[in-house]
């Protein structure tokens, strides 16, 4: 299973056209990536009033991964 850090690492390096599969990169460039990641999820680990907000909506009638995903998207949307 791939970790949450190599998903976001991976979802940055695809943000923009690249020539490269990710696959091909250097373990090096790959690294930068996963540093960046590192940072997205140090960044979550502070949820925002918005985020905590949207979670408590959904936290018991939902499966709590639902919760976690609506408070991710209230941060996507800019709470």
């Amino acid at each position: 299973m791939t970790s949450m850090r190599e998903k976001i690492a991976r979802a940055i390096y695809h943000g923009t056209p690249r020539n490269k599969p990710w696959d091909l990169l250097s373990a090096y460039k790959r690294e930068q990536y996963v540093h960046e990641a590192h940072a997205v999820l140090d960044a979550l680990m502070e949820p925002t009033e918005g985020m905590v907000a949207a979670m408590d909506e959904h936290s018991g009638t939902i499966a709590p991964e639902c919760a976690y995903q609506a408070g991710i998207q209230a941060a996507r949307d800019g709470a």
